[in-house]
């Protein structure tokens, strides 16, 4: 009978004994993402001891002080078996902590993509373990990292000139540490800051400028939380030309001029996201429609002034354009 191997592994729910079955019998894994049902720390244990080439790992530990979490310990042994990881993703690890992350650094230099929810033990110190020797990272997400300051800003400028995409939402980076990041983000084509969930806010929109000024390049921006307004929208439309993703919270200061420049000077927008636009009118939806060819979707929240004949009328227009308002 042939047997059949798989490189990809993706659970729901399995019990331990069956995660097990599995692993040994595909020592070839390669692609390997963990739900926070069953025991994250034993399937990683049995990930190391039996497979080969892991290259990607994605797991979700589980909140609950009865189980046996996932330590640092077990992530030494993890990256000591596995040198050529290069995606890693860890949401509600909370157990581990900033050696977990120097034991990836050590001996993962190979590491592209690093994504790391609500690891409240991890700190700046981890962060710049990750920056000095992990040179080729080209994808970093911090979420919900409420000891992640500016601290860490200066190695992620000094090591991580491939960075391609960056995300630091609700941790306590200021409009400095960004200011800090974007004198070297010449290849950055993603950044998503702000706060959602957490305050004070910590980054209040100085910042702004500065990315519209060194970061050219950029083909996705999302600022959450910040209050926009004309004097930092109009530079952000003026200067990123390549944009095709734009979400921008807080625009209630924004007004009919940075609305005007929106559509006149973001012609590549594949997809726009304003929230809280008190300024926007159907009149807008109209020049969006004719001067946003590459337009397919468009979303509009907290705005009272567009009318079910105005949202009508752009539909008629481009049928091939997603408009939710």
């Amino acid at each position: 009978m042939t047997k059949v191997y798989y490189r990809i592994l993706i659970l729901f729910y399995t019990v331990h004994s069956r995660f097990n079955f599995l692993v040994e019998r595909n020592v070839g894994l390669q692609k390997i993402r963990l739900p926070n049902q069953g025991n994250c720390k034993r399937m990683l244990d049995t990930i190391t001891k039996n497979c080969h080439h892991v290259t990607e790992l994605a797991l979700q530990d589980a909140i609950d002080e009865d189980r046996l979490l996932l330590d640092d310990d077990t992530f030494r042994r993890f990256a000591e078996r596995f040198p050529m990881l290069r995606m890693l993703d860890l949401t509600w690890c909370c157990h581990i902590t900033d050696k977990s992350l120097e034991y990836i650094a050590r001996n993962c230099s190979e590491l592209r993509y690093l994504h790391i929810r609500e690891c409240p033990m991890i700190t700046d110190e981890g962060i710049r373990s990750i920056a000095k020797r992990c040179h080729f990272l080209d994808d970093l997400h911090l979420e919900r990292q409420t000891l992640v300051n500016n601290d860490c800003c200066y190695a992620i400028r000094d090591h991580l000139h491939y960075m391609t995409s960056l995300g630091l939402i609700d941790t306590c980076v200021t409009d400095l540490g960004i200011d800090v990041i974007t004198t070297s983000a010449e290849n950055l084509r993603a950044l998503r800051i702000g706060e959602n969930c957490f305050r004070p806010q910590n980054i209040k929109g100085v910042c702004l400028n500065s990315i519209a000024q060194k970061c050219n390049r950029l083909e996705k921006l999302h600022v959450f939380s910040i209050k926009m307004d004309d004097t930092n929208l109009v530079p952000l439309c003026q200067n990123l030309a390549e944009l095709r993703e734009l979400h921008l919270g807080a625009c209630g200061r924004v007004s009919r001029t940075g609305i005007q420049e929106l559509t006149e000077k973001c012609g590549k927008l594949t997809e726009l996201r304003l929230y809280g636009c008190p300024s926007f009118r159907d009149c807008h939806l109209d020049i969006m429609a004719s001067k946003m060819p590459e337009l397919r979707r468009l979303e509009i929240f907290g705005c009272n002034k567009i009318t079910e004949d105005g949202a009508s009328k752009f539909g008629e227009k481009r049928p091939d354009c997603f408009l939710n308002v």
